[in-house]
């Protein structure tokens, strides 16, 4: 120690220790610095890692939600479609009766049809084919386009 004093001045000691400190603490900066490079990798590659199974999960979830909604609306879609039937064949049932009802009408008491109740038989008896109808009423309809489309002529009694 004695050879230390000698061979430098305080002040050199100093700086030297002043020195040694500095190194030691940029040692330190730079061995934090390496440890957090090494480590900010290891999470980027975790991440990485990570990123592809949070996609895949968010895949599966995406597809399972579409299921559950593919499953709902066929659900929504069934009875809607079981409401159609019914309302189309209770509407083939209104027609029905109400060509029924026409027939009757001008083929017994009438006989005779005007244009327009004729118009509004034709389109109803579309309709009615449309929805499915095949019964008899094809057959009415024939009688009713027989039928004359003025009133016949009555004689007034003298």
């Amino acid at each position: 120690m004695k050879e230390l004093l000698t061979t430098y001045t305080i002040e050199q000691i100093i700086i030297f220790l002043f020195m040694i400190a500095v190194a030691l603490k940029e040692g330190i900066e730079l061995f934090k610095y390496f440890r957090d490079l090494i480590k900010n990798k290891n999470i980027k590659d975790i991440n990485e890692n990570n990123k592809g199974e949070i996609i895949l999960k968010e895949i599966q979830e995406i597809k399972e939600e579409l299921q559950n909604m593919r499953e709902n609306y066929d659900s929504k879609f069934d009875s809607h479609s079981e409401k159609l039937d019914i309302l189309i064949g209770s509407d083939r049932e209104d027609i029905r009766a109400f060509i029924v009802s026409k027939h009757h009408f001008h083929t017994e008491h009438e006989h005779w049809i005007d244009d327009y109740t004729m118009d509004v038989l034709e389109k109803r008896y579309a309709y009615y084919k449309e929805e499915g109808g095949n019964s008899y009423i094809g057959q009415l309809m024939n009688e009713i386009r027989a039928l004359p489309k003025h009133p016949p002529k009555t004689r007034l009694k003298e």
